[in-house]
């Protein structure tokens, strides 16, 4: 349901304008400079890597389903296009209201979601067996990172661990009073104890009669939603509030993007970087839509003037699509692919 009605949702933005992959690389949260375009582009922003663990094989598996059940077809017998049918629509209108729509926010917590809660999973299982005096655990997470803050925060906290697990927990519950009372229950049943392992996820998708591939959109609203709550009024969270610390969006230029930005300052045009830095000048022009997703005062008219954008608009309306080539063929053979791309990086249409 939940997973379906996700993916219903990221097919009827994006429509023809991309093959199916599009969408199992912008749930997996690939870092490509087209699928974190697109993200933008089509305004999915919130399901940028949700799904981390999805195979290609559970994504084919479930493409097929929703074809059986006639929610989406192939366009033109195409086997890579799709889009929605009039049912897959109407069963997108009546999920509309599903919790995750709200709660999901890749984009702002891709990977510090993962950090927080393996922290948070690996803490709970280190205070519990420490009030038990047990030491020789085995560790829920085998993350060095994860397992070495978990230790000191444990040393920092172990000489009032009582008074820590009295306001962890009154902080989880002041959380999770706000969720569906199913979703609450599956975030505890994920939890490691004392000589009490969480469930898995086939466990708890077969203890709720969920389908496997829901849970861990379920997880991961549950926990951008600790996320947002936890930014939103630290003070009322001061212990999962250090859970998040000396972490930030993951979603930034790539270093080798940062060192064309530098060139560009100091006024070096694409093709003495290419030189410069030894690389093909396509891959610099990259580094230029990367620099414009990230940087909202990046001087993109350097590079558009107002009459190729003006061009370009008019050619997106008449295609009523986002397929580079068929707005390049309404185009004048001068403005070029990489203007068509860095124009769709800066413009919402």
């Amino acid at each position: 349901m939940y997973f379906d009605s996700l993916f219903l949702y990221c097919q009827k933005q994006i429509n023809t304008n991309r093959t199916s992959s599009a969408i199992f690389r912008l749930l997996k949260g690939f870092k490509a400079i087209q699928t974190l375009q697109d993200a933008k582009l089509f305004q999915v922003q919130r399901f940028y890597g949700v799904y981390p663990n999805l195979t290609e094989k559970q994504y084919e598996n479930k493409i097929e389903q929703l074809m059986k059940k006639k929610l989406i077809v192939n366009v033109k017998s195409t086997k890579h296009i799709i889009k929605l049918t009039d049912t897959g629509a109407a069963k997108l209108h009546e999920n509309r209201h599903l919790l995750h729509f709200k709660m999901l926010n890749g984009m702002t917590y891709h990977k510090i979601d993962v950090i927080f809660k393996q922290r948070l999973l690996l803490y709970i299982q280190t205070l519990l067996n420490a009030q038990k005096n047990n030491f020789n655990f085995i560790p829920i997470i085998d993350s060095s990172p994860i397992t070495e803050w978990v230790r000191t925060y444990y040393y920092q906290t172990k000489q009032n661990l009582d008074q820590i697990h009295l306001k962890l927990y009154g902080e989880l519950m002041h959380l999770l009073q706000s969720l569906p009372d199913q979703w609450a229950a599956i975030f505890v049943d994920r939890l490691t104890g004392f000589q009490a392992y969480g469930l898995n996820t086939f466990q708890l998708a077969n203890k709720y009669q969920l389908a496997t591939e829901d849970i861990p959109i379920i997880e991961k609203s549950i926990t951008h939603y600790m996320l947002a709550t936890i930014n939103h009024d630290n003070r009322s969270f001061p212990i999962l509030s250090a859970f998040m610390k000396r972490h930030h969006a993951n979603i930034a230029m790539t270093m080798s993007a940062k060192k064309t930005y530098g060139l560009l300052k100091q006024g070096y045009s694409l093709e003495q970087i290419a030189q410069i830095r030894l690389l093909k000048k396509s891959t610099i022009e990259d580094h230029i839509i990367e620099i414009a997703l990230n940087d909202v005062t990046f001087p993109y008219e350097t590079y558009l003037s107002a009459t190729v954008m003006n061009e370009i608009r008019q050619a997106i309306h008449e295609t009523k699509g986002y397929k580079l080539k068929d707005i390049k063929d309404k185009l004048h053979e001068d403005i070029s692919y990489f203007q068509i791309r860095l124009y769709l990086a800066i413009v919402n249409e």
